[in-house]
């Protein structure tokens, strides 16, 4: 449902959107097996869609469009299986920092595909929007792994998102 909200939240910029989903994948590979951690993202932009279609009922998001969005969890949850990370704690941070590299690295093969192969957007144009996105990501994702820290291997860290969060849904359009 954390996924759903944030999800929710969008702020265009250049060929796409940015979503303030990060703090929530970073409470999910704390909290989550690796190879579940993408199946998170999916299934939440899955339900934002759902919920956008309901305000905007000629508003439709395609199943692989949403899919290519959720492929940024991939890189960390690949780098979590190969860390074998079993919680949060201080001694990780390097990893997640690891981690964050390889979320741009995904996002940024997913949005090239989409946006540069698929619809023709000029790359320039996506370097500035993907600036963004990264700057956002950057600053959002130390609040996800501190909330995982506050709550460890609880769901109640989820909690401790809903205030950041809510924050960047009070922000104008």
């Amino acid at each position: 449902m954390a996924h759903v909200v944030a999800g929710s939240i969008e702020f265009e910029i250049g060929p796409g959107s940015a979503v303030p989903t990060t703090p929530v994948l970073y409470v999910s590979l704390f909290l989550l097996p690796p190879q579940l951690v993408p199946v998170v993202p999916l299934a939440g932009l899955i339900g934002a869609a759902y919920l956008a279609r309901l305000r905007d009922p000629g508003r439709r998001e395609r199943l692989p469009v949403l899919a290519g969005s959720a492929w940024h969890a991939m890189g960390p949850a690949v780098v979590f299986a190969l860390a074998r990370v079993n919680g949060p704690a201080f001694e990780v941070m390097g990893i997640c920092a690891i981690a964050l590299v390889a979320q741009f690295a995904c996002d940024t093969a997913a949005s090239w595909v989409r946006n540069v192969y698929g619809l023709g957007v000029p790359a320039g144009k996506l370097v500035g929007a993907l600036r963004f996105t990264f700057l956002a990501d950057l600053m959002l994702a130390p609040v996800g792994v501190a909330a995982a820290l506050a709550a460890p291997g609880s769901a109640a860290a989820l909690l401790f998102l809903a205030g950041p969060i809510l924050l960047l849904a009070m922000l104008p359009a």
